[in-house]
């Protein structure tokens, strides 16, 4: 019988994350170059389109799966202050599948995942049921390894890795054109928060900086983004471009031409740190992203949009504009962990 694996993670719900496409695409990809037959569960149509040769026909009936793989993303944790509406909607959105696994003994791989914080009762007994029943768990940073450590002690499975993004190859070969002006990239999503933020310290810092050509985006598809835009335009006072979200290696490409990005998400921040950009992040939901900075060597760089106020950014900004980030080959390492346990997974079931 053929190895037929089911693919699950911030991929469904009409989803159309950049950095969760990033690693779909990833483990896609490494899947179908293993000869495997692979499928996501509930696929957004933005994931259908975009991953290179994805099977859509194909479909892996339940009865055929052969093992459930979590791709990796920050889901085994609750959101920001998150109400028990936000965490119910968690819970449907990516428990169901990995507790039917467990029950039905589907092998389970659980990749590069962030957990934690887990205070609601629901979403923790879920998340412990999965993982005491996964043959492999990889955990992107020391927090989430010490939650599902506390969570599930008897498994000897959960193993210490990192941000599976920094081994992506094909995101390391962008670099900026040779250019008069330098382009500053500003990406505050759907948050009013940090679009007034952001605003008001982009306002300053051009002030000072006028040779950065300053290109707004968002790292999903959005109603409204333009007239989000004509606001930041308005605060701001600056002249700027606007970048319409709709195609994950477009948006790849447009990182690799930033000298300077100012976020509010993880993984725009992620790929460009990945590909030696000067990047702040001033995170909507800090527990995961401070984490990475953290581990990276760059906290200084990462300010909770929450605690953050747009001089505490532009003062960032303004230090932390020419210097690069550097990603360790100490931390790529740690984060290639996870590969040579997945491939081991993997022979395990034929």
């Amino acid at each position: 019988m053929a190895n037929n694996i089911l693919l699950h993670g911030a991929t469904n719900c009409k989803s159309s994350n950049y950095g969760d496409f990033v690693y779909a695409d990833m483990i896609y990809q490494y899947l179908q170059n293993a000869g495997m037959n692979a499928q996501f569960y509930q696929p957004s149509s933005f994931f259908c389109q975009y991953l290179k040769n994805y099977r859509t026909i194909f479909k892996i009936d339940k009865k055929d799966v052969t093992a459930l793989v979590y791709i990796p993303g920050g889901y085994f944790g609750e959101g920001h202050a998150a109400n028990w509406k936000e965490n119910t909607i968690h819970f449907l959105r990516f428990m169901p599948i990995g507790i039917w696994a467990a029950f039905h003994q589907i092998p389970i791989a659980i990749l590069g995942i962030g957990a934690g914080p887990l205070q609601w009762f629901p979403l923790k007994k879920s998340v412990q049921y999965i993982c005491n029943h996964a043959k492999l768990i990889t955990v992107r940073d020391e927090f989430s390894y010490l939650t599902l450590k506390k969570l599930c002690p008897a498994n000897s499975n959960i193993i210490r890795s990192a941000d599976l993004i920094v081994t992506n190859k094909n995101l390391k070969i962008n670099k900026s054109n040779c250019r008069n002006n330098k382009v500053l990239i500003v990406h505050y999503n759907h948050s009013q928060e940090a679009l007034g933020k952001f605003a008001e310290a982009v306002g300053m810092f051009f002030l000072k900086y006028p040779d950065y050509h300053i290109v707004v985006t968002s790292d999903q598809i959005l109603s409204g983004d333009e007239l989000l835009f004509e606001k930041f335009k308005r605060l701001s006072g600056v002249r700027c471009t606007f970048h319409r979200y709709n195609d994950p290696y477009e948006m790849s490409n447009l990182i690799g031409q930033a000298d300077l990005i100012i976020t509010s998400k993880l993984h725009v921040g992620v790929v460009g740190a990945l590909m030696g950009k000067s990047v702040i992040s001033v995170p909507c939901h800090p527990e995961k992203t401070m984490r990475f900075y953290k581990e990276i060597n760059e906290a200084d760089r990462c300010i909770p949009l929450f605690d953050a106020t747009s001089n505490k950014i532009f003062e960032l900004m303004q230090e932390k504009r020419l210097q690069q980030i550097c990603i360790s080959d100490v931390y790529i390492k740690k984060a290639e962990i996870t590969w040579k346990h997945f491939e081991n997974f993997l022979k395990e079931l034929k």
